[in-house]
Parts: C-alpha cells; structure tokens; sequence
C-alpha cells in the first residue's frame, strides 16, 4: 500500500526521496531557490511533488533567513542566536547571506486543499520552526502517523532564538496522543522519533 510522506524543510531530498522510487508519494516542502533549482525540481515526478514554500502555523509570507553555504541546511525563518561562536563554536557556517520574501503555508491549509486522508511519514526539518509546523496541522494533526522532529539537546544550546525547547516539543507530542519512540543524539541537538 503506497504511503503519503510529508518531508518538511526537504533540503536537497536526501532524507525521503527515496520513498517515491518505491512507489509512495513525497511531498516536499522547501523555499530556497537555489536547493529548489539544483536539486527538488530536477527530481519531480507523479510521486515526488515538490512545493516551493516554507511551513509554519500561518498561511502569508514571511521573511526567510538564508545562510548560503555548506549544505545550505541552516537556513530558517528564525534568527540565529546571539552566543553561537560558545555553544556551537566548532561551525563556520551560521551566519545569514541572504533575506528574501517567501510564501508560506501552514499544513492544514495543504492537507484540506489536497483531500489528503493520511500522513504515513512526517519528517520535519526547519531548522526551529518544527513545533510550529506541528501547530499548523491543528486538528488534521490527527492523521499523522508518525514522524521525526529535530529539537536543541538544552534551552541554552538553542541554534535559533525563536527555537522552542525539547521539553516542549515532547510535552506538545504526548497532548496530541504520540509515544515517543526514541531519540537520537546529534550533537547539541536531538531527533525525536514518533508514532502513534
């Protein structure tokens, strides 16, 4: 049976195009021009959509932060935060390069638009808006199945002022009926793995 993925904050697909060479359907959502150009668009198929937008709570446009270097992962529609040469001394790469308007669109708006029944996979990565993306499902949170959100390791190791706190991000999954299934140590960060 096909599974509907939902890869937010897709960078350059490697975490879930995969699953659309097996037959399931990604949806990848993904703002940054140059990541859209040189490798989303290129990959688009029946079963790889690409959406060019960033997601949050809001349906709008907001200001996008773009750091341009490296992977290109750090950009965010946070702010870096201020004390970054201390706690994450060991990276050259967290600085802006760019701001531009973006479109962005909150997940529910998606999912009602697109009569999507259920969300199998939901791999969010944007870089401190992940609780955000969450809050943005509202009620349509209820067809997630299971997922992958990225959180700092400790409130002062935050990559991102905005960036909501592990603790949080747990609190919010467990009043929404998830089971946390394991979490992953990455640094001065964790990915927290879910499910139903």
């Amino acid at each position: 049976m096909k599974q509907t993925i939902f890869d937010v904050g897709a960078n350059t697909g490697s975490s879930c195009h995969h699953y659309s060479l097996n037959g399931d359907i990604v949806y990848a959502f993904e703002p940054t021009p140059y990541l859209l150009d040189t490798y989303l668009l290129p990959k688009q198929s029946a079963n790889y959509i690409v959406v060019p937008k960033a997601v949050s709570y809001f349906d709008g446009e907001a200001t996008f932060n773009i750091a341009g270097h490296q992977d290109w992962g750090c950009s965010s529609l946070n702010t870096f935060s201020d004390n970054l040469n201390q706690t994450w001394g060991w990276r050259t790469d967290l600085f802006v390069t760019n701001k531009i308007q973006v479109k962005v669109i909150k997940l529910k708006s998606f999912i009602q638009e697109h009569d999507i029944k259920q969300i199998d996979i939901l791999h969010i990565d944007t870089q401190g808006s992940d609780l955000d993306v969450l809050k943005g499902l509202e009620d349509q949170i209820s067809i997630v199945q299971s997922g992958v959100i990225e959180v700092p390791s400790e409130v002062h190791l935050k990559l991102y002022k905005e960036q909501p706190s592990k603790e949080e991000s747990i609190e919010f999954l467990n009043s929404n009926g998830f089971k946390i299934k394991s979490m992953e140590y990455q640094g001065n960060e964790y990915n927290i793995y879910f499910h139903r």
